[in-house]
């Protein structure tokens, strides 16, 4: 896995995770997490585009072939 400004990818393959969601920037840490665990703990911090409000979420890795997060 490639740390870039935006996102942490695969060199080689189709995987890749963005960096910010919902306008949370991922640690390190938290994408690895996510990695090798499958989910994180409860993140805090992300913000909803409908409302404006924060909220906390546990990120799930739904395919690990294309790094598609729900």
């Amino acid at each position: 896995i490639v740390v870039r400004p935006k996102l942490f990818a695969c060199t080689g393959c189709d995987f890749k995770i963005w960096s910010t969601i919902a306008e949370k920037k991922l640690t390190t840490k938290q994408v690895e997490t996510l990695i090798n665990k499958g989910k994180t703990s409860e993140i805090k911090g992300f913000i909803s585009k409908k409302t404006g409000k924060p909220f906390s979420a546990i990120l799930v890795l739904q395919d690990k072939t294309t790094g598609k997060v729900g």
